[in-house]
């Protein structure tokens, strides 16, 4: 197989009323959580194997966070709906948040770790495969919807500059 990037997406939290609270935000910025503070959290989460399951598998060891699994579902959209129904927290692609719709009061976060926690996006096809003008295109076009809704770096830079 081979792949080509398409673009990189924030992870956010995904939370309902009363479940974050101001000790767990960064610096007491309410947009922002810091990951070592979802320690023990009842977090919804993807089933195992899936591939958000295995990078959010990854982000909780590497900042020694164990979460309070209280639900495990087969996608985003449900993992989304649930956590902001108050069930728990998830961690979701940004793009969950723009594409699928959650009643009530919830609160979408940025995690802070030092650095944005981000993913990224890949076209896969087989190796030797011909990609056409078409398929160039169509990664264009998606690579520069992207990066003209530049939230991530925005975002991260407004947060730096902010620092004493």
């Amino acid at each position: 197989m081979e792949s080509t990037l398409i673009y990189e997406e924030e992870l956010c939290l995904a939370a309902g009323p009363n479940i974050i609270s101001p000790e767990d935000y960064h610096d007491g910025n309410p947009e922002v959580v810091n990951i070592k503070r979802l320690n023990g959290k009842p977090f919804v989460l993807q089933r195992s194997g899936h591939i958000i399951r295995d990078a959010v598998d990854m982000l909780m060891k590497a900042y020694d966070v164990k979460p309070n699994i209280v639900l495990e579902v087969d996608g985003n959209a449900a993992a989304y709906r649930l956590s902001t129904s108050g069930v728990g927290v998830s961690i979701i692609p940004r793009m969950t948040t723009q594409l699928i719709y959650a009643p009530g009061p919830h609160y979408i976060y940025h995690l802070y770790s030092g650095i944005p926690i981000t993913w990224e996006v890949h076209a896969v096809y087989r190796k030797g495969f011909y990609v056409g003008e078409l398929e160039r295109r169509c990664f264009e076009i998606i690579r520069q919807a992207h990066q003209d809704d530049n939230y991530i770096q925005e975002f991260w830079n407004k947060l730096i500059k902010s620092k004493p």
